[in-house]
């Protein structure tokens, strides 16, 4: 037991659990027939969107660079699109706009914060949109960025508000990812660097891709 609360994991591990996670997730919604194997492997796979929901928040009040971050989600939004199309053909749009939509929320909140009326309509208006432009995790995937920055460390309020936000999916793999993301340390780790930075950006286009080369054989 000693051992186990001595486990902490930095950023970087979150990264790489939550791209582990999205990609069991994907290979079972893709190539996976429904049974057992599939809501198994789509259970785990929930626990990518709130750990990458989580550092979105953690990453907007950490960097110095604010606006070189929304930035960088805006641009590798519309390079996933790509990929997105190939694989949708519902007029949805990927996840990376979702968390574009989250970054802003924060931001305007940070900004605002003495024009309540502005503020909660501005959100409002961008937390709408994703529901209108039916982004991946959409309207629900905002407002838990939101829960995460407004509510950091107070993981039963967290669990309060987000249980019921996310009672359709798989909630043993939301309740895993709210225990790894408790194990935060609130260290970067190894992902560092313009070039680790951008491969990290790259990597939800690219295994986009590489899955559409495979079903497209």
């Amino acid at each position: 037991m000693r051992g186990m609360r001595e486990i902490r994991l930095s950023g970087s591990c979150l990264k790489v659990i939550a791209m582990t996670a999205m990609v069991i997730d994907h290979i079972a919604l893709y190539f996976v027939s429904n049974g057992w194997l599939y809501e198994s492997m789509r259970g785990f796979g929930r626990i990518a969107f709130p750990i990458f929901a989580f550092l979105i928040a953690e990453g907007y009040r950490h960097t110095h660079k604010k606006w070189e971050y929304g930035r960088n989600l805006l641009m590798f939004a519309f390079i996933s699109e790509i990929p997105w199309m190939l694989l949708h053909t519902d007029g949805s749009h990927n996840v990376v706009f979702t968390l574009l939509a989250g970054f802003c929320c924060i931001a305007i909140l940070d900004q605002l914060r003495s024009h309540k009326a502005m503020l909660i309509l501005l959100v409002l208006l961008i937390a709408s949109a994703t529901s209108v432009f039916n982004t991946d995790y959409g309207i629900q995937g905002v407002a838990l960025i939101l829960i995460f920055y407004l509510l950091r460390d107070k993981l039963l309020l967290q669990l309060l508000f987000i249980l019921p936000l996310f009672y359709e999916f798989h909630p043993l793999g939301i309740l895993a990812s709210l225990g790894m993301i408790s194990l935060y340390n609130g260290e970067r780790g190894f992902i560092r660097g313009p070039y680790s930075k951008y491969l990290f950006y790259a990597f939800y286009p690219s295994h986009l891709m590489v899955i559409w080369a495979f079903l497209a054989v």
